[in-house]
C-alpha cells in the first residue's frame, strides 16, 4: 500500500549590487557565494529579494496558506569579518495564512570568525 505524501513549495530570487565595486566569488563545488572583502576597508551593497511560500498541500490535508515577500536591503561591511544588514520587507498573505500583511523593518549584525 502506498501512502500519499504532502509536498510544499517555497522559492526565492535574489539580486544584489556592490556599490563600491567588490565582487562575490561563487563556488560551483559547494554551490555557495563567498563573503565580501572590502577594497578600501568598507563596502556597501544593495539587495532585493522576492520570495514565495505555499503551505497548502496537494492532497488538501494541510491548508497553511500562501505568502509572498518583497525585501529591500542595504548591507554595510565595515571590514571583512563584519556585516550590518538593514532590511525593509513587505509581506502579502492569503486568507488561509491569516490575511495579515505586515511591513517589517529589520536590522542584523553578522560577525564571521
Amino acid at each position: 500500500m502506498r501512502c500519499a505524501q504532502d509536498f510544499f513549495r517555497a522559492d526565492y530570487v535574489l539580486a544584489s549590487l556592490c556599490l563600491t565595486g567588490e565582487r562575490r566569488r561563487y563556488s560551483v563545488r559547494s554551490g555557495s557565494f563567498a563573503g565580501t572583502t572590502p577594497y578600501d576597508g568598507t563596502a556597501w551593497e544593495l539587495a532585493v529579494r522576492r520570495s514565495y511560500l505555499d503551505l497548502n498541500s496537494a492532497t488538501g490535508t494541510v491548508t497553511g496558506g500562501r505568502e509572498f515577500n518583497l525585501a529591500w536591503g542595504l548591507n554595510w561591511y565595515p571590514n571583512q569579518n563584519m556585516r550590518l544588514m538593514f532590511n525593509y520587507v513587505q509581506v502579502d498573505t492569503d486568507e488561509e495564512a491569516g490575511n495579515d500583511d505586515p511591513v517589517i523593518f529589520q536590522m542584523r549584525v553578522q560577525w564571521v570568525i
